[in-house]
């Protein structure tokens, strides 16, 4: 007897979303994460790694969801580009795209995403999104993460992450930079982004092995000159107070980063 296959399942085939998995590295269940997958919607391959100790993940979300768990003597995470890699490690599809657990990409950008998958360049190995920081209900258009661009769609065989904290993704091969947007929802709180650099700045200062006499220089100087970068170069006050913040904050995590490093 002849299999009949239905006009969805050819077209399904077909799909350059067939060639896809989307990875989101997470503690728990966002409100960004059920956006994403209405946005996206149920043919779309994801992958959710679970990086929660102590709850158990969710399950039946969706039929062409696989959650896997980070082995928990990976936890709590210490090296964000070794999570990364060990997550492209379990996908099975030529294409993968990073889409983290504080971010959205809307219908617009989910459609120029398809688009670019069905027409993307032989010897483009990965794509570059833009990524817009919204802090405190606002976007945010200057300053340090005004104009930020990350590889995160890529062949899976040809893209690595470096580094312990502030990863970055390196791809064999050509990149190229593409007009797609995801939204970034990370701080939604002064407490919580101050809770944040603080842990990020510990990690930082753990990589990191500078001499003393050269750390009590950046000591001094660098968290000023940071702030002056990001405050008055690249004109972080245009954003009003959410500027003014965000400058400072990333100042105090230069700061603090010196000063763990001197408590090593």
């Amino acid at each position: 007897m002849k299999k009949t296959i239905s006009r969805h399942q050819k077209a399904l085939s077909s799909s350059p979303l067939m060639k896809l998995t989307i990875i989101t590295p997470t503690p728990q269940l966002t409100p960004q994460i059920r956006q994403n997958f209405a946005t996206t919607g149920p043919s779309v391959r994801w992958l959710l790694v679970w990086t929660n100790e102590t709850e158990a993940p969710p399950s039946n979300l969706n039929q062409r969801l696989k959650i896997l768990r980070y082995p928990r003597k990976y936890l709590p995470i210490k090296d964000f580009s070794h999570l990364r890699n060990w997550s492209i490690n379990q996908v099975k599809t030529p294409w993968l795209f990073f889409l983290d657990s504080d971010e959205i990409i809307d219908k617009k950008n989910w459609q120029k995403l398809k688009q670019l998958l069905k027409q993307q360049q032989p010897l483009v190995n990965g794509y570059l999104l833009k990524r817009e920081d919204i802090f405190l209900g606002k976007s945010l258009k200057y300053g340090e993460t005004g104009q930020i661009y990350l590889l995160r769609l890529a062949k899976t065989e040809f893209i690595r992450y470096q580094r312990v904290v502030h990863e970055i993704a390196g791809v064999s091969g050509m990149t190229e930079r593409t007009n797609i947007v995801i939204r970034h929802f990370a701080h939604q709180s002064v407490a919580q982004f101050l809770a944040k650099v603080s842990r990020y700045a510990q990690l930082e200062a753990n990589q990191r092995h500078t001499w003393k006499v050269i750390l009590w220089w950046q000591l001094c100087f660098y968290p000023p000159m940071k702030f002056f970068f990001n405050y008055f170069f690249k004109l972080g006050f245009l954003d009003g107070g959410r500027g003014l913040v965000y400058a400072t904050l990333m100042s105090f995590h230069s700061l603090l980063v010196r000063i763990y490093q001197l408590e090593k």
